[in-house]
């Protein structure tokens, strides 16, 4: 596990014995990487050479949220560390998608040294980040955890797969924008999660409300009632049942659960229908899916896609790096892709992600603290005032070895108008090469403009530890 007391990460079960040795994160992730001018020598070149195509799964929403075929039938779960989608996989690890054409795993695409694809074992929320940017730390961090496609044969006899990757998208509150409705159709799912639990535990429901969400007013067996607070849980292990753990559990693949092979036309399609559908990062208003006549309860009207907040965050360019999981088992050879800009979300999503974390109560039949309020994170205030924890890993030593290069507008062409757009502000060139541009990077570092900047962090400065 990992503790997160005053004395910082001891990284108890990563294989360095001191967290400063090898590739560990999070890590400040720096911009200047991808600079290559002549007053930066932290430049690593991007060796990436196209964006990262995705690719949906078979799994609708109803084999997500109520499927009689997977080990659970709810596939939402409240861990003590993270707000976790897990792909629904029966009781020998094989992908079951009874309502879905097929069960085909959800898919991705590295660029540059992996010639296979990435299938999704499942997504994290948590709060805040765990990785920063320029030492700016953000309000959320969502994971999507990849295992690489290996044969069966060849994975280890325990543990998880040979090869992890994560894409990780950052969230942050905007008080002037609309609320992202996917991320509301999440949380109304892992509120019925949380009064699931707490049925079984026989607890009261939670009296505070969500717009949008069903009001789930339920008096618990016998009336019981916990006078709330965090209990503060060191190291990060176990506080599920064992094959609560996605991230440990054995994933079976076969010729179906790899699914079709996408082309080239479908990925631009898809693109492209996007881009004509509208919305996406903080720009919502007036987009058909925020049309109240046509809200249904748990914003039953927005469509289900695995990788939606990686279409919603709108941009193809991010942080390359390879460095450890921040979360048991620590592997430390984990492929990252850090999205650059952040996914703008209104105060109230935040605030609620933050309660379901802060308020978590462990399911019966937990190893620890069953039907208990039982957390990993450190309590903090809310963004709204509300309850809150920090499960964020302390910002780690950078070793050379981890590789960090920032790949954007000079190593390929996006397919979105706002990276078009932000692609157009300045260029340096050395030598009659594209070498990035400051401006662009710092002065106004993402696609939409909020007045806010990045300051140019040197290696001297990427050790800042958020507690």
């Amino acid at each position: 596990g990992w503790n997160l007391k005053e004395s910082g990460n001891q990284c108890i079960d990563c294989n360095n014995r001191y967290c400063n040795e090898g590739k560990q994160a999070p890590l400040n992730l720096r911009r200047e990487t991808g600079l290559n001018d002549t007053t930066n020598d932290g430049y690593f070149e991007c060796i990436d050479v196209h964006w990262m195509k995705y690719y949906d799964g078979s799994c609708d929403w109803k084999d997500m949220t109520d499927n009689p075929n997977s080990e659970y039938r709810n596939n939402f779960f409240i861990r003590e560390h993270a707000l976790t989608v897990m792909e629904p996989l029966d009781a020998t690890g094989r992908l079951r998608c009874p309502s879905g054409p097929g069960r085909s795993f959800p898919k991705l695409d590295y660029s540059k040294g992996f010639p296979d694809w990435w299938m999704l074992s499942h997504m994290d929320i948590k709060t805040p980040s765990e990785f920063v940017q320029d030492n700016v730390q953000y309000d959320l961090q969502i994971n999507y955890a990849q295992f690489y496609e290996i044969e069966y044969e060849e994975q280890p006899k325990d543990g998880p797969l040979k090869k992890d990757g994560t894409v990780v998208i950052f969230g942050n509150a905007y008080p002037n924008v609309a609320p992202d409705p996917f991320l509301d159709k999440i949380i109304c799912q892992f509120r019925k999660t949380e009064d699931a639990v707490r049925d079984e535990c026989g607890l009261d429901s939670v009296t505070v409300r969500y717009p949008g969400c069903m009001n789930l007013r339920r008096r618990g067996r016998g009336r019981r009632r916990l006078r709330h607070h965090t209990h503060y849980a060191g190291n990060a292990t176990n506080a599920q049942p064992k094959n609560l753990m996605p991230d440990t559990t054995k994933i079976v693949l076969d010729d179906e659960s790899r699914g079709p092979e996408p082309t080239q036309g479908q990925f631009e399609k898809f693109i492209q229908d996007q881009i004509e559908y509208g919305g996406g990062n903080g720009n919502w208003e007036g987009h058909p899916l925020l049309d109240p006549e046509r809200h249904l309860m748990d914003y039953e009207h927005v469509p289900w896609h695995h990788y939606q907040f990686l279409i919603n965050v709108r941009t193809e360019y991010y942080h390359r790096l390879e460095a450890s999981q921040t979360v048991p088992p620590c592997q430390v050879h984990n492929h990252y892709r850090v999205m650059k800009d952040p996914l703008r979300v209104h105060p109230r999503q935040v605030a609620e992600v933050q309660r379901l974390l802060a308020e978590r109560i462990a399911p019966k039949g937990s190893p620890h603290r069953q039907c208990l309020p039982y957390t990993a994170g450190k309590p903090t205030q809310g963004i709204l005032g509300g309850p809150a924890v920090k499960l964020n890993r302390p910002i780690q030593q950078f070793h050379p070895a981890s590789k960090m290069q920032f790949c954007e507008c000079k190593d390929w062409r996006s397919k979105w108008p706002e990276d078009k757009e932000w692609c157009k502000i300045g260029e340096l060139y050395k030598d009659g090469y594209k070498v990035g541009d400051t401006k662009r990077y710092f002065d106004k570092p993402y696609n939409f403009d909020a007045g806010e900047k990045l300051k140019r962090t040197g290696r001297k400065d990427h050790t800042n530890v958020f507690q």
